[in-house]
């Protein structure tokens, strides 16, 4: 629901997913890098708001959920994966990693990052680049660039 601003315009939150998905997995015991590079940030932003020269818009913060899984949860979801879809057979196979059992015994890990804020630097980026500037973004100075 919109919330009015102390201008009396409404303001609203806006939540899209930007998937940065680590495909390989890591060696044992490494530490997880996860990098929003900028220009696929833009494109986000770019792909789920439309310009609209009515609105203007404060960028205030990003928000993380991070969920990470040992090899075993890998391997089985390659394993139901690849029974998925058309050529898909009406029986799962069975996946275990259990000895004399069933199931999957592995680690996971699950993360969620509240109010991650950008430089002013990123946020004029976001404001001023020639590629999302038409999103009404206001910079890091409060105004919309030129």
């Amino acid at each position: 629901m919109p919330v009015p601003s102390s201008s009396g315009s409404p303001s609203q939150l806006r939540y899209f997913d930007c998937d940065l998905t680590q495909v390989s997995p890591f060696p044992d015991n490494a530490i997880a890098d996860y990098k929003l590079y900028g220009d696929y940030f833009l494109d986000v932003m770019k792909e789920n708001l439309a310009a609209n020269q009515e609105v203007i818009r404060k960028f205030d913060h990003l928000e993380s959920f991070i969920a990470e899984a040992g090899a075993a949860v890998d391997s089985s979801i390659r394993v139901f994966t690849a029974q998925s879809g058309l050529t898909s057979g009406y029986a799962l196979p069975v996946y275990t990693n259990v000895s004399n059992g069933l199931g999957i015994f592995d680690s996971r890990y699950i993360k969620k990052i509240l109010e991650v804020h950008l430089s002013p630097g990123a946020i004029d980026e976001l404001a001023c680049n020639n590629e999302t500037k038409s999103l009404g973004f206001l910079n890091s100075d409060g105004v919309l660039c030129p």
